[in-house]
């Protein structure tokens, strides 16, 4: 059964105690949802891993706000957002807007990484706006993300030698063609609510 304890809770931090968590399955996920509001780093980055391994989306909500706390530490927030995003990538799209203007450039570089996970009419924006990152390593992280979605290239553009502005002005380019790929976009087909009776 699972630990009853705090100290039970504590010991997940150890390989042994996170294989007896993940034996234990989902049962568990409240226990380790606690764990990632307790004292300890490592703990709750342990959480978070079991938490990947037993593949419970009702931990996801939680995760997430791991993932949103500005007072966590970033190695256990960008580990968070990235096991959200694994275990239910629509109900993720709220966070990575937010943390898209993270104060964090490795918290935006996640951003740009998981949105090719992400495939959703949402995104591309997120990518568009990380383009044109203060941060380089950022923007081309956002620049492949945002091919691997779309299949869009661009221009060729030497974005590891930019300029913030330069970058700002290229992102543009892809902010106008995603604009024009969304007016040019068929319409859904209307399809009858019901079946028609013959």
């Amino acid at each position: 059964r699972p630990p009853r304890s705090t100290q039970g809770v504590s010991s997940a931090a150890s390989d042994v105690y996170k294989r007896q968590f993940v034996h234990l399955g989902k049962p568990v996920v409240p226990i380790l949802v606690k764990a990632l509001k307790m004292p300890g780093t490592r703990l709750r980055y342990n959480a978070i891993e079991t938490l990947s391994i037993i593949e419970d989306v009702a931990a996801v909500p939680n995760l997430l706000d791991a993932a949103l706390d500005s007072n966590e530490v970033i190695r256990v927030r960008e580990r968070a957002l990235r096991v959200a995003v694994k275990l239910d990538p629509i109900q993720s799209i709220p966070a990575l807007k937010t943390i898209v203007s993270d104060d964090s450039d490795t918290m935006r570089r996640a951003v740009a990484y998981l949105s090719r996970f992400v495939p959703d009419i949402q995104t591309p924006p997120l990518l568009i706006q990380l383009l044109g990152d203060k941060e380089r390593y950022v923007a081309a992280t956002a620049l492949d993300s945002f091919w691997q979605l779309t299949r869009f290239a661009g221009k060729p553009h030497d974005w590891q030698g930019s300029t913030l502005e330069q970058r700002k002005k290229w992102a543009l380019e892809w902010k106008e063609w995603w604009e024009a790929t969304l007016k040019n976009r068929p319409a859904p087909s209307k399809q009858p609510a019901e079946k028609p009776v013959s």
